[in-house]
């Protein structure tokens, strides 16, 4: 076999492995997204690039205030519940001090809430590309049952944390920065689940 025919042949195996990478990767996602009720897209839209997060909120609900965000979530304890809004003004007044909130609470705060969360991550056992789905859902599938996951996160103050995800939500902050879009404004995105509560998404 000749240098060129060698490296022909090279090439070829290593097109057949991807493409049979390729086929088993689509193949887990559909099974996934089966089992978890959702479309293989909305897997697939997470990008999981070094430098980009590799997770994703899924399955959107309808914009609500945030003074009657966890009105109707019972699951939640009621202390809870009725300090919601002002734990998340406080919890905004300390980690973005330059957004603009009235001081006596009378501006409106809207929140959107989420029931599941995508993670790409890597495989520690074979090295392959896995995706888990995390819910945080009070009525899942045909059986209407809860169905809230329990995450590891990491805390400033403590380096591993057990809880579970009772209420996953976004907020839009819109903030100045500087750098390259100095003076421009941004939209800024804080990710909340909550215990009683947990103020940060895990960094997974």
């Amino acid at each position: 076999m000749s240098g060129l025919d060698a490296i022909r042949e090279a090439m070829a195996l290593i097109r057949m492995n991807l493409n049979q990478y390729d086929k088993e990767i689509s193949e887990r996602i559909a099974r996934l997204a089966e089992h978890a009720d959702v479309s293989p897209r909305d897997i697939r839209e997470v990008d999981d690039s070094p430098d980009e997060r590799h997770w994703q909120l899924g399955s959107p609900q309808n914009l609500v205030n945030s003074r009657f965000a966890l009105k109707d979530a019972i699951w939640i304890s009621g202390s809870t519940r009725h300090s919601f809004d002002s734990d998340l003004r406080s919890f905004i007044r300390n980690t973005f001090p330059d957004e603009p909130l009235r001081e006596d609470g009378e501006d409106i705060i809207t929140i959107r809430p989420f029931q599941c969360i995508y993670i790409h991550y890597t495989s520690l056992e074979d090295w392959t590309d896995q995706c888990d789905v995390l819910r945080c859902n009070p009525s899942f599938q045909v059986n209407h049952e809860e169905r809230f996951d329990c995450v590891a996160i990491n805390m400033d103050n403590d380096p591993l944390t057990f809880g579970r995800m009772l209420y996953l939500l976004k907020v839009p902050l819109t903030v100045r920065c500087n750098g390259r879009h100095r003076f421009g404004p941004i939209v800024q995105e804080i990710y909340m689940a909550t215990q009683d509560y947990l103020e940060e998404l895990p960094n997974f």
